[in-house]
C-alpha cells in the first residue's frame, strides 16, 4: 500500500517526536546505557537518551488458537491487508506516545520503531530445569541463540534482546528439583559436591531436609533420585541462598554469551523477571545483563508502585531496569473478557484511565528504570488464549477499536515520562537519630482501601541491608488511629507448602512482621510491648473456569500474635484485625490493625517518649531487615531506639 504524503507527513513528524529518525539513521547500530548522576538512561546508536515507552504483543497474525470459541484480535476484516495494518498500528502508537515495539511484536522491520524480541532460547533447550552444568548446554544454548536472532532484522532499531521470560528462580525448587534427577545428571553431581561441601556429616544434612529412611549418607543420596523437603525448623536457607546463586550464575553467564555470540552489538536484557526478585539470583544476574528485565503487577487500583520493589533492585543490580509488562485491566470492556485471576483488575475503564496513568508517572520516578512496556496491544480472546488467560489488557479491543478514554490519558502521561525520568530521585533513608513521624490515618480501620492511605507519607524507609541484614523485600507503612497501629505490609518471598516436611508451616518458620514499642507506662515505668503478624501460606482455592496457571494458588493469610514480657511463645490475639489484599505468591500484601492499648499506649496520646522497633523476617527465617538497622535477632532482644516524634 503506498502512503500518501500527508499521512507520510504525519507519521514522520510523530517519529521524530518520539525520537525514533536518529536511532535508524546514527552511526553504528550498538545501543547503550548510560548514567547521569542517580538517573539510568538508554542511549541510542546515535548517542542521544532515549526512555523506552513500548507495547507488547504488536501482532495482527496470531499463531495459537484462543481457548474457546473463534474470536480473537487481527488484521482482518479491518484493513486490506498486513501491511496497511502496520501503518495504521504504527501511526496509532505514536499518536498514543509509544516508541518501542515490546516483547511478542512481529513484523519489526516493517514498523521502523525500536523493537525488543523475546528469544526463549534456554528455555527451547532446557537450561534450566534440564542439565545446565552440562559441559554441551553453553553450545546448545549458542546454536539456538543464533537460529532465533536470525529471525528478526537486526540494525540500529534493534535495542536487545530478552534471553528467556519469567523463569522466576525459586530458591527451594532449584535445590529439590535436582535432586530427583538421574544420577549421570551433570548438574545432580554438581548439587551432591555443593552439600557435602556444605555439611560437615549426613546428620546435619537431615535437620534441615526430609530425606526417605533408606537414605542414610551422600553416597546413598547420590545413587538415585530422591524426593526431599524442607525440614520444619531447619536452617535450610542458608543453603538454598547459596545454591540458587550457583545455578543462577551459570545460566545467565550462558545466556550472555549466546547473546554476546549471536548479535555482539545487542544488550542483554535479561528473562522478564516475573513481579518477583530474588535476592541471590540478583547478584547473580548482575555481572550479565545490559539492562534487566522486570515484569511488575502495581500494588493498588490506584496506580501505587511499592518503592522497595525498584530500591532493591537498585541495591542488587549494578545496571538499569526495563518494566517489560505492566498492565491494568477492567470488567467494563467491550470484548467480554472475564478477567479471571489475580493481576490488577479494576471494576471500570475510568478506574483504570487513573490507575494507569498513575502507575506509568510512578514507574518513570524511579532513577533506575529506563522504560515501561505496557501488555498489551489488544484484548485476549474472551474466554481465554490457549493458555487460559482471559484479560482485558488492551489499547483496543478484540475487534480492533480502541478504548478511547484509556489511549488518550495514556498517551498524555506517555508524553510526560520523560521529563518526569529526568527529575527522579532517590529518596533518602531516616538519617540515625532522628525522630520517626508516623501520620495521622485519613482513614478509620483496616477495611478500608489501601488508596485511601497516604502512602508515601506513612511509609518507612529501613536501612539499605547491612551486618546481619539482607536487602528490604517489602515496604511497611503506618498510621495513627484514634484507638490504634495501622500497618500496611506491601512485599515477597518465596514459599511452597508442597516442599515442606508438613501440610502447615511450623510457626518459626512463617514470614513475620514485628513490632515493637517501648513508652512510659501510668507508673512511669517503661515496659516494651511486642506484637507480631504472621503470614501464614494456604491455598485458595479458584473456581474450574480459571486459567489452569491459577488454580490452587497459594496466599500468605496474616494472624495476629502478642509476646508476653517475659520469655514465652507468642499468643494468638484475637483484638489484632488483620486483611489480606489480593496477592499472590509469592507476593504478599496486608493491612493490620493493632490497638493501642496493646502496644502499652493511652488512646488520649503518648505520656512520654515512645521508641519503635519494626523487623521483618521472612520463611524459614531466610532473609531479615530492620528499622533500627540492628541485626534481626538484637532488634527482637534489645530495647526499640527509633524515637517517634509526638
Amino acid at each position: 500500500m503506498t502512503r500518501g504524503p500527508r499521512l507520510r507527513q504525519t507519521l514522520a513528524a510523530l517519529a521524530l517526536a518520539a525520537g525514533l529518525v536518529p536511532a535508524a539513521a546514527g552511526a553504528g547500530e550498538r545501543w547503550r546505557t548510560d548514567r547521569d548522576h542517580e538517573t539510568w538512561w538508554l542511549r541510542r546508536p546515535d548517542g542521544a537518551r532515549f526512555f523506552s515507552i513500548g507495547v507488547n504483543v504488536v501482532d495482527a497474525e496470531p499463531e495459537r488458537a484462543p481457548r474457546r470459541g473463534t474470536l480473537q484480535y487481527g488484521w482482518s476484516p479491518a484493513y486490506a491487508s498486513p501491511q496497511a495494518w502496520v501503518e495504521a498500528t504504527r501511526g496509532r502508537l505514536l499518536a498514543w506516545g509509544f516508541n518501542t515495539l515490546g516483547g511478542w511484536s512481529r513484523r519489526e522491520s516493517e514498523f521502523e520503531m525500536p523493537y525488543t524480541p523475546v528469544l526463549s532460547f534456554g528455555q527451547q533447550v532446557n537450561a534450566i530445569w534440564g542439565d545446565p552444568f552440562d559441559p554441551n548446554t553453553p553450545q546448545r544454548m549458542q546454536d539456538e541463540a543464533r537460529r532465533r536472532v536470525a529471525r528478526h532484522p537486526g540494525g540500529p532499531l534493534r535495542i536487545g534482546y530478552y534471553t528467556d521470560n519469567e523463569i522466576g528462580w525459586w530458591n527451594a525448587p532449584l535445590l529439590l528439583w535436582f535432586l530427583q534427577q538421574d544420577p549421570a545428571n551433570h548438574t545432580r553431581q554438581r548439587l551432591l559436591a555443593f552439600l557435602r561441601e556444605r555439611y560437615p556429616d549426613f546428620a546435619t544434612f537431615r535437620r534441615d531436609f526430609v530425606v526417605p529412611e533408606d537414605v542414610d549418607s551422600f553416597d546413598a543420596l547420590a545413587r538415585r533420585p530422591v524426593r526431599v523437603t524442607l525440614a520444619a525448623g531447619g536452617d535450610s536457607a542458608r543453603v538454598l541462598r547459596a545454591w540458587t546463586a550457583v545455578v543462577v550464575a551459570r545460566y545467565y553467564e550462558m545466556a550472555e554469551q549466546a547473546v554476546r555470540s549471536a548479535d555482539p552489538d545487542a544488550l542483554v536484557l535479561g528473562d522478564r523477571l516475573p513481579i518477583y526478585w530474588d535476592e541471590d539470583a540478583l547478584r547473580a544476574i548482575g555481572e550479565h545483563v545490559d539492562v534487566l528485565a522486570v515484569n511488575h503487577d502495581v500494588a493498588t487500583p490506584g496506580g501505587w508502585v511499592a518503592p522497595y520493589f525498584f530500591e532493591g533492585l537498585r541495591d542488587l543490580v549494578p545496571a538499569p531496569v526495563l518494566v517489560s509488562e505492566w498492565f491494568f485491566a477492567s470488567r467494563e470492556n467491550r470484548t467480554g473478557n472475564a478477567n479471571r485471576g489475580q493481576l490488577m483488575t479494576v471494576s471500570t475503564q475510568a478506574e483504570r484511565v487513573r490507575g494507569a496513568t498513575a502507575a506509568a508517572r510512578r514507574f518513570a520516578g524511579f532513577p533506575n528504570v529506563v522504560g515501561l512496556h505496557w501488555f498489551q496491544l489488544a484484548d485476549q480472546p474472551p474466554g481465554g488464549r490457549s493458555d487460559g488467560e482471559d484479560y482485558s489488557h488492551g489499547l483496543v479491543d478484540v475487534k480492533g477499536a480502541p478504548y478511547e478514554a484509556f489511549t488518550e490519558a495514556l498517551a498524555a502521561a506517555n508524553r510526560a515520562l520523560p521529563a518526569l525520568h529526568e527529575e527522579a530521585r532517590w529518596e533518602a533513608p531516616l538519617a540515625p537519630g532522628v525522630s520517626l513521624r508516623i501520620p495521622r490515618a485519613h482513614v478509620r480501620d483496616v477495611e478500608a482501601p489501601l488508596d485511601e492511605w497516604d502512602l508515601a507519607a506513612s511509609r518507612l524507609h529501613f536501612p539499605r541491608g547491612g551486618p546481619g541484614l539482607d536487602v528490604p523485600f517489602a515496604d511497611v507503612h503506618l498510621a495513627w488511629t484514634q484507638e490504634a497501629l495501622l500497618v500496611a505490609a506491601i512485599g515477597q518471598d518465596f514459599f511452597d507448602l508442597d516442599l515442606y516436611e508438613r501440610g502447615e508451616i511450623a510457626a518459626g518458620d512463617a514470614l513475620s512482621l514485628h513490632v515493637l514499642v517501648a513508652a512510659a507506662s501510668a507508673d512511669g515505668s517503661r515496659q516494651r510491648r511486642h506484637v507480631a503478624i504472621r503470614f501464614l501460606p494456604t491455598r485458595l482455592r479458584q473456581a474450574p473456569d480459571y486459567p489452569p496457571s491459577e488454580h490452587d494458588v497459594e496466599v500468605y493469610v496474616p494472624e495476629g500474635v502478642v509476646f508476653p514480657t517475659d520469655v514465652g511463645p507468642a499468643v494468638r490475639e484475637p483484638r489484632i484485625r488483620t486483611r489480606r489484599l489480593r496477592a499472590i505468591a509469592p507476593r504478599f500484601d496486608a493491612v493490620i490493625e493493632i490497638p493501642r492499648t496493646l502496644l502499652g499506649l493511652d488512646s488520649a496520646g503518648p505520656t512520654g517518649p515512645i521508641e519503635i522497633e519494626v523487623a521483618v523476617q521472612g520463611f524459614l527465617r531466610g532473609r531479615a531487615f530492620t528499622l533500627s538497622g540492628r541485626p534481626f535477632a538484637r532488634a527482637l532482644s534489645e530495647p526499640p531506639s527509633v524515637r517517634i516524634e509526638p
